[in-house]
């Protein structure tokens, strides 16, 4: 009679090799996930650098396309649908070359000479002034100048005050800066003359204030006027009873504007004064759009007077010291 013998299959070590397979694919995602993170911060790293450098592609275009448009060419008001193309003065055309030696250029560039429904302009100083054209299109009744305050400056529109009084410049306490507007009116076919220009010239000092009317005539004699201020809103001040095309001269008093924006009545555009450039930038396989608003003229006014002083000054003329030429001064006045 045969026997028969059982053996028991020796399982020692099996879950330990469980434990061991599941760290390794623990382990394998771990290692990949931080793979697939560098890589991502890789090409995030990467993208920013692209990204800038399209940017400054784009403003290449930018600046290419305002070269042209300032320079002596032929303007062709509305919306551009071709890359890349503006006429010059001789009827050539295609004036914007990207190349296509690099990776990096800008790809596409329109320019809408177009009449604007808002005039912007950047960083109007008090050391600078602005030569605004207008020509409307359409029938102009009024200007809006709206402007904000200058970061970091303290003081709220509580400090405008409301009076006619003017401070020195260190004791403005008014956050938003006082602005000068010279109105010089232009006739189509008219030939002006010196005496012309200063009868028909207006002179303006808006001073910003706390409840003030922001609204005045352009026939008023008084030079001083009043912005209505307010607190995150800025101040804005319009000019009723303009007909016609002007040229402004801005300029600001005690402080700077960061922005100013200038606009007429709703049924109004103006034209002749700025261009709208759209402009793609491209690097490897990032691309940047910008739009851009800029001055036709970029021309600017640095200087408004040859001295400029708060207090009474005293010219001499003299050639030649005692053996020349000497002119008096009246009685009672002395000039050193």
């Amino acid at each position: 009679m045969s026997s028969i013998k059982y053996h028991r299959l020796n399982q020692r070590g099996i879950g330990s090799l469980l434990f061991t397979l599941i760290m390794i694919v623990i382990i394998s995602l771990i290692v990949l996930g931080f793979a697939q993170l560098a890589r991502r911060n890789q090409r995030q790293t990467l993208d920013s650098q692209l990204s800038t450098q399209a940017y400054y592609a784009a403003e290449s275009g930018v600046n290419a396309a305002l070269r042209i448009v300032r320079g002596p060419h032929t303007y062709e008001p509305g919306d551009k649908t071709t890359c890349n193309q503006l006429t010059d003065r001789h009827g050539a055309v295609s004036k914007l070359s990207p190349g296509s030696e690099t990776s990096v250029k800008y790809t596409c560039v329109l320019v809408d000479e177009g009449a604007q429904d808002q005039l912007v302009y950047q960083n109007v100083s008090t050391s600078s002034a602005i030569v605004v054209p207008i020509n409307p299109d359409g029938s102009l009744t009024q200007l809006k100048f709206t402007w904000d305050k200058p970061s970091g400056v303290p003081g709220s529109v509580s400090d405008c005050t409301n009076d006619n009084n003017l401070p020195s410049a260190s004791s403005y306490a008014c956050p938003y800066a006082m602005m000068r507007i010279d109105i010089v009116p232009l006739v189509a076919g008219a030939t002006h003359t010196i005496a012309s220009l200063q009868s028909g010239n207006k002179t303006f000092f808006v001073k910003p204030t706390n409840g003030g009317s922001g609204s005045f005539a352009l026939s008023t004699s008084d030079p001083l006027q009043r912005a209505s201020c307010t607190n995150g809103a800025g101040c804005s001040v319009a000019i009723t009873g303009m007909s016609g095309s002007y040229v402004l001269h801005i300029s600001t008093v005690y402080r700077d504007i960061p922005t100013l924006s200038i606009s007429p009545n709703s049924d109004v555009k103006l034209a002749g004064a700025q261009v709208t450039v759209d402009a793609t930038g491209r690097a490897e396989d990032v691309l940047r759009r910008i739009r851009v608003r800029a001055p036709i003229d970029s021309r600017r006014v640095s200087v408004t007077g040859a001295i400029i002083s708060n207090q009474s000054i005293c010219k001499r003329f003299e050639i030649g010291g005692s053996a020349g030429y000497s002119v008096s001064y009246p009685a009672g006045l002395n000039c050193p």
